[in-house]
């Protein structure tokens, strides 16, 4: 591998963790707004109600326990996709000043 191909390839890794980092600042800043906030407790809402069937819907009611399920994944796949967004931002970012500290050595 050349040495061009080679500070390419670290320029295209850099660039990669500045977009992650972009993201999960855009994730944070949305779960702060108005409706990231109704949308993060509306998540939570159907998880909790779905939970609630779940225990108490006795159990020869397999397509309503079914629907339940789906009810709390998709609310708990929201808040964690939010959160992994969020997550890998930081986890960018601080790469990103370590990569810079590092140049500075």
């Amino acid at each position: 591998m050349t040495e061009n191909e080679i500070q390419a390839m670290e320029e295209s890794e850099k660039q990669r963790k500045v977009e992650v980092a972009a993201l999960g600042e855009d994730a944070r800043e949305f779960l702060g707004s108005p409706v990231g906030v109704y949308l993060w407790n509306k998540a939570q809402t159907e998880i909790d109600e779905a939970t609630e069937v779940l225990i108490f819907l006795p159990s020869d009611s397999p397509g309503e326990l079914m629907d339940a399920r789906i009810k709390a994944r998709v609310g708990l796949k929201f808040r964690i996709w939010i959160a992994e967004a969020i997550e890998s931002g930081v986890i960018s970012e601080n790469q990103l000043r370590q990569q810079e500290m590092d140049e500075m050595v």
